[in-house]
């Protein structure tokens, strides 16, 4: 069996920068937790980075370190350092990329059982 070859960092850099630029916003908001929101303004911040994370992965732009097997893309962390470089500036999903929540997924990946992944990891 042919082992699946990586996308080159530099053509993953045009493409993310492409799709980025095309379908984000430039920033109007700082990204963050709460900020004296009200309970409703909360949720449809948190349906906003939902939403903007659902872009990010239909393009092939989330879940860039993990294992194709478990939802997504095989790359290294190079190509995310790249990612979150085109990102600067623009409107992305910042709470779902937090310490709290994206530190949960590698623990699970290094540590869970097959049963674990399969239940949580996919998108």
């Amino acid at each position: 069996m042919k082992p699946e070859s990586i996308e080159d960092v530099e053509v993953f850099r045009g493409r993310a920068r492409a799709f980025i630029r095309e379908s984000f916003t430039r920033r109007t908001r700082v990204p963050g937790l709460r900020g004296g929101q009200t309970d409703e303004e909360e949720l449809a911040t948190v349906q906003h980075d939902r939403d903007l994370q659902r872009i990010l992965f239909d393009a092939g732009l989330a879940g860039i370190c993990f294992p194709r097997q478990y939802g997504g893309q095989g790359l290294t962390p190079a190509h995310q350092a790249v990612l979150n470089e085109e990102l600067v500036g623009y409107d992305y999903p910042a709470r779902l990329q937090s310490p709290s929540i994206s530190q949960c997924a590698p623990v699970i990946l290094e540590f869970g059982t097959e049963d674990q992944k399969r239940e949580h990891l996919p998108v």
